[in-house]
């Protein structure tokens, strides 16, 4: 079905006309087309001002979460902080039972006291760093044995002075051969762990 545009156009002609006869129908026609352009108007001019504002106020919300989060982590690293404070005087202990390098020399003048200390001769002692290895959590191992003799005391009192030392040794095993004038051998096997310091 075709549009008849000139009919349309026609009547449109004629409300026109009969509108201008009448002052206040015009004026009615002309108050309304003005709301209308100054809405049009309003509407195009503040839009993007309105935009801008959802925007920013998006932003500020974002914004105080961040902030929210922020504290929240600034709190925890001051709870750290003042554990750790606490603790540092206790960190070197820390640092001789589980050092960053195997530092053999010094466990080796560590043990070579003990053993004077309690009265027992040396023999042999050997750290072996071909079974170093990894065990759980990181923590390297080197094995060392130790061999010496003395009275059943003393092999009691050096065996007792090697577990309470400050560095960390795992003694495997013990063996206490034969007494012969009251001389006891000693023979002990374990592991020297180290936690190395990642590069």
């Amino acid at each position: 079905m075709a549009i008849n545009y000139k009919n349309s156009l026609s009547r449109y002609r004629r409300y026109l006309a009969v509108s201008r006869q009448q002052p206040w129908m015009r004026a009615s026609l002309y108050v309304v087309l003005s709301l209308l352009l100054v809405i049009v108007l309003l509407v195009t001019a503040l839009r993007p001002t309105l935009i801008t504002i959802a925007g920013l106020l998006g932003q500020i919300e974002q914004n105080r979460k961040i902030e929210k989060t922020l504290d929240e982590k600034i709190a925890v690293v001051r709870l750290a902080e003042e554990e750790l404070q606490r603790v540092e005087p206790r960190l070197g202990v820390l640092d001789e039972a589980v050092p960053s390098e195997a530092m053999w020399g010094k466990f080796v003048g560590a043990v070579n006291q003990m053993a004077t200390d309690s009265g027992i001769i040396l023999g042999s002692m050997a750290i072996n760093p071909a079974v170093a290895g990894e065990s759980g959590g990181g923590l390297a191992r080197w094995g060392f044995t130790i061999s010496g003799k003395g009275g059943y005391a003393n092999a009691k009192n050096f065996i007792s002075q090697l577990e309470r030392m400050r560095r960390i040794v795992v003694v495997k095993t013990i063996d206490i051969v034969g007494a012969t004038d009251n001389v006891v051998t000693v023979n002990m096997a374990g592991d020297l762990g180290f936690l190395p310091e990642e590069i």
